[in-house]
């Protein structure tokens, strides 16, 4: 009974660290055309919007890319790129779906392919 409980204690403190990402997937050529610098991160505008802002946007931006991402230096380098080169973003990985960009909610960009 002890060793079951311990197992059981294990397995939920395993589970309880893992930190989950529910992402939206979303195809179709996207072009950079705007992106804002600030201290925690950037904004990024994109035409056509994502389907996933709804119609909206927060002051012209529709994804953030926070610095706290694991890959944030990586990213933000693609994005340059992307921008400088005129390459759209063939497909686009976000959190916050369901929300309907404006001034307080906007997408929180997970990954992308150009």
């Amino acid at each position: 009974m002890k060793k079951y409980i311990a197992n059981v204690v294990f397995g939920s403190l395993i589970f309880l660290s893992f930190e989950v990402f529910a992402t939206a997937y979303e195809a179709g050529n996207k072009n950079i055309t705007g992106m804002r610098f600030y201290a925690d991160g950037v904004l990024i505008r994109l035409n056509p919007a994502p389907n996933n802002c709804n119609g909206g946007d927060q002051y012209r931006m529709h994804v953030r890319l926070p610095k706290t991402h694991l890959n944030y230096e990586s990213m933000l380098s693609g994005l340059l790129t992307a921008r400088a080169s005129n390459m759209p973003i063939k497909y686009l990985w976000v959190s916050n779906e369901g929300i309907t960009c404006n001034q307080a909610n906007i997408l929180m960009l997970e990954s992308y392919e150009i």
